[in-house]
């Protein structure tokens, strides 16, 4: 698979501390960790287009030399919803209260509700009165759910309120739209695999069928004509969104799942005493808005199940703060739990950066010092004015990386943001990162303050529901945000902070 398999997985970092610390002591040091990053790229030419990608590979500067930063572990945002199928027993796809227009609920198609709490659904659906509660119990009982660390809070992992009422129209619009292209493209994909698996096929099962299509592209003859015209028709359907259907079997073949999967093994982990308590007290705070995870939903846990396995699988890295919310958006796309644990295990060993979620963070500190000087390179408008203002852009995209988006998207685009990584590797973390700022840029321009502009940015994100827009503006960034260049300049950050760091 070109590009997929650029990074493969690895084991060699320390368990994680388990300790939680404050939020303003994360804040304090991404902050830190941010001051250090920027202060420390070189200044760019000014010149260069605002919409440019940088041209990592002519620079032969070295990176800066970065101070040494203390590094606690860093609790992300609770998920954003995945491309998931809530379990046939909950509630009906939509619903909305009585009829009262100026309060309206939505349940979305995979579990989320706006408008109230889960349990307060659940009390409606099962015929009990739902209680109004006090203002002061209300804001109480939002602080309770909204267990976010990060700075920048994901945008569906807060307490629905009828305050929330103005975006339910919006959302329940971007979910028609969607269903509506989605109904053509499947069309499309239908058609894909009847021609690359052959007609009689066409009974099988999507594993079946998706194996054998990845199996042509993965063999000897993958640089023949035939094959290379069926790979680029694939990475044009992945790039208007994988459908539902072939998903979870299209993830499980780029992440290697089935090269991973050992018969017997999950369920011999699943069986070995739990070793991290942080897993117990993450998972029930995972996705307190959605129906399968909110309120002790039935995949909290499955939840469990899979990240008390991965710390048995990987005693190395054991767990880490914010691999729940990997594996929360994997459970929402696979219905078989042990599906789920073993595209987790190709998504960390194949497809992110050796080393993301170890306990020293060189890694992913080392790609936002690679991402801030692709800023100064190719957007010195934004780039100059994030230095008047005294923004400190890993403070924001730090989240981005680590949570893999889902500390701020919407959920339809984080999916489809999702099918992009799984096709093109880790690089399309720095080309959607980068897209995104690229979109931003106007408003976040007209920003007077370091707040205005976190802010302003948060906003952005959480209102990116033009997936189509956000995509092709990514993919537009493959010939200039480049695997080549990202791995050399994420090596030389890597070399400044292990030579800095502490001994």
């Amino acid at each position: 698979m070109p590009e997929t398999q650029e990074e493969s997985g690895g084991r060699g970092a320390q368990p994680a501390s388990t300790s939680v610390p404050p939020v303003e002591q994360v804040m304090q040091w991404m902050v830190a960790l941010a001051h250090a990053q920027v202060h420390g790229c070189p200044e760019e030419d000014m010149e260069t287009s605002t919409h440019s990608a940088p041209d990592l590979s002519t620079s032969s500067q070295s990176p800066p030399l970065l101070p040494s930063l203390p590094v606690p572990p860093v609790e992300l945002a609770p998920i954003v919803p995945s491309e998931a199928r809530p379990p046939t027993t909950l509630p009906p796809p939509r619903w909305r209260a009585g009829q009262d227009s100026s309060a309206p609920v939505f349940v979305d198609p995979y579990g989320f509700v706006y408008g109230m709490t889960v349990s307060e659904y659940r009390k409606y659906i099962q015929g009990e009165a739902v209680q109004e509660l006090p203002a002061e119990a209300s804001s109480s009982a939002a602080e309770q759910t909204d267990l976010t660390v990060a700075p920048l809070p994901a945008p569906w992992c807060e307490r629905s309120t009828p305050a929330d009422a103005a975006d339910v129209p919006v959302l329940q619009h971007v979910q028609t739209v969607y269903e509506e292209q989605q109904k053509e493209r499947l069309r499309l994909w239908d058609d894909f695999v009847s021609r690359g698996a052959g007609l009689r096929s066409a009974g099988h099962e999507p594993d079946t069928l998706w194996h054998t299509i990845f199996q042509s592209f993965r063999s000897i003859d993958r640089q023949s004509a035939l094959v290379d015209r069926r790979w680029r028709q694939f990475l044009h359907l992945c790039e208007q969104g994988i459908p539902m259907r072939y998903r979870p079997a299209i993830w499980a073949e780029c992440t290697q799942a089935h090269t991973c999967a050992e018969p017997g093994e999950f369920q011999a982990l699943q069986a070995r005493p739990p070793i991290d308590a942080q897993i117990d007290l993450d998972v029930n705070r995972t996705m307190p808005t959605n129906l399968f995870f909110g309120h002790q939903g039935p995949g909290v846990a499955k939840l469990r199940h899979i990240l008390h396995a991965y710390t048995h699988y990987n005693p190395t890295c054991g767990y880490c703060q914010g691999m729940n919310n990997l594996a929360a958006i994997l459970l929402l796309t696979y219905s078989n739990e042990e599906d789920a644990f073993w595209t987790l295990v190709g998504l960390i060993d194949h497809v992110l950066p050796p080393g993301y979620y170890a306990s020293d963070m060189l890694v992913p500190r080392a790609d936002q010092s690679v991402l801030v000087h692709m800023v100064h390179r190719g957007q010195p408008k934004l780039a100059a004015h994030m230095k008047a203002l005294q923004v400190e852009l890993p403070a924001v995209t730090c989240s981005w990386f680590l949570s893999v988006f889902t500390s701020c998207l919407p959920m339809e685009t984080l999916f489809r943001v999702w099918d992009l990584l799984m096709v093109d590797g880790s690089i399309a973390l720095f080309r959607v990162a980068y897209a995104i700022l690229i979109m931003a840029t106007p408003s976040l321009l007209t920003t007077h303050s370091a707040a205005s502009f976190y802010q302003r940015l948060r906003v952005c994100t959480a209102h990116l529901f033009g997936a189509d827009e956000l995509v092709q503006t990514a993919v537009s960034l493959r010939d200039k945000v480049r695997v080549h260049d990202v791995k050399a300049w994420r090596a030389r950050y890597l070399t400044a902070l292990k030579r800095h760091a502490p001994s």
